[in-house]
């Protein structure tokens, strides 16, 4: 799930209509990922206040952040230390103001309550949205940007430029950086980006765009038959006498079958041989009587 900038931009414009002077009543988990907050708007001119419930997500593919008429469901049996923070600073502080940084995924609710029942100071703390995809995270501050808590803890071994962990100051996420012309330069500024400026970003994008596989095939240079060695060569003629050998050769059962047809030749060779030698002696014998 894609949110960009442009649309977060919107959201915090209807957020800035509906919520600003919402008290936040009731803070859940409806899911490991995501908070809820139950706020009450005064109406105005006569009319009714309503209930809306701000749904925060920090998934890895469904990161968002809009509002819902109905409670969402609860997944989580037990709130977390996180929604028991925000339950201590938040319930019964009002949301004075919503903010996003210029062209930022971020959005900021600034909410805040009096210090005490008879003083006019009021406390001031920042619950940070970050829609970034697989790095989205909520994160709640003091006035003075200091973080109290996250949804999900990101430790140096993780993240050495950004650090989110309780009493860590806030940091930012780094601006977004884009490649023109081979030089790694600021992202383009919306509201003043020149037609030469895109022109030079369209033609970079389509210089890098992927041929197909059919239009690689047809570029690919034909290849060169490799040079054959006379070694190669030689050793290719020895390997192929060796398979005509090996096929020349009769089998186990083949070799067992010609050893027993030769036994047998042999045999009746004597046995002929040995019937005309005794026929030659008995001529002779007859022929000397005679």
């Amino acid at each position: 799930m894609h949110v960009d900038a442009i649309t977060l931009a919107a959201v915090a414009d209807e957020w800035r209509t509906l919520l600003t002077g919402a008290r936040i009543d009731t803070i859940i988990a409806p899911t490991e990922h995501a908070i809820a907050l139950q706020c009450y708007a005064p109406g105005s001119q006569g009319q009714s206040g309503h209930n809306r419930w701000v749904y925060l997500s920090a998934h890895p593919q469904m990161a968002r952040a809009h509002l819902t008429a109905l409670k969402p469901p609860k997944i989580t049996a037990d709130p977390s230390p996180f929604v028991m923070l925000l339950r201590k600073h938040l319930e019964s502080a009002r949301i004075e103001a919503i903010e996003q940084p210029r062209w930022e995924r971020i959005l900021e609710i600034i909410a805040g309550h009096r210090r005490g029942p008879d003083s006019d100071e009021r406390v001031r703390f920042r619950l940070i949205v970050e829609i970034m995809g697989r790095v989205s995270n909520v994160i709640f501050c003091d006035e003075d940007g200091l973080i109290l808590g996250s949804l999900k803890r990101v430790g140096p071994e993780v993240n050495r430029y950004r650090v989110i962990a309780a009493n860590i100051p806030y940091v930012p996420p780094p601006p977004q950086r884009h490649t023109l012309a081979g030089q790694s330069l600021p992202r383009l500024e919306p509201t003043t980006v020149t037609a030469a400026q895109l022109a030079i970003c369209v033609t970079e994008e389509v210089s890098t765009v992927s041929l197909p596989p059919i239009e690689k095939a047809r570029q690919r240079p034909p290849e060169q038959p490799e040079s054959t060695s006379a070694s190669a060569r030689a050793t290719t003629t020895l390997a192929a006498s060796d398979k005509t050998y090996a096929w020349l050769q009769p089998s186990a059962g083949t070799r067992g079958r010609l050893s027993r047809h030769r036994r047998c030749r042999d045999s009746t060779g004597q046995r002929e041989r040995g019937y005309m030698g005794r026929a030659s002696s008995e001529g002779a014998r007859t022929n000397g009587t005679v």
